[in-house]
């Protein structure tokens, strides 16, 4: 059981390139969160989900809400950095903890979590 990976209960979509833009974000690339499972490290850690959708290249996105900046310190990327999130977060164990840096309302914000 303790080898099993956490699921954190959310979904994402990747902004990069033009994307990034669109959204103003202060860095290149960034996740933005579609929707949050209720009781989930993701609920409890306090991230939000959009309420509003919108048709963004050919792909119903919902808007208005959370975008995952850092975990860990570890600004998102493409390619290797984001292979060194994945890992670090299939790493985690029950009680660990982590930060999540988070694009709300135009603003920086750090979360913090406890791995259930």
């Amino acid at each position: 059981m303790g080898d099993k990976p956490f699921w954190y209960g959310l979904e994402e979509i990747q902004l990069s390139g033009e994307l990034a833009g669109i959204f103003n974000l202060p860095q290149h690339v960034g996740l933005l969160v579609q929707k949050i499972v209720p009781l989930t490290p993701a609920d409890i850690t306090g991230i939000k989900s959009g309420v509003y959708e919108a048709n963004i290249e050919g792909q119903m996105v919902i808007l208005d809400r959370d975008i995952i900046l850092a975990i860990n310190n570890i600004e998102l990327d493409l390619g290797e950095i984001m292979d060194k999130i994945v890992d670090q977060l299939a790493s985690l164990k029950p009680g660990d903890t982590f930060m999540l840096m988070v694009f709300r309302a135009g603003k920086k914000e750090v979360l913090k979590s406890i791995v259930p």
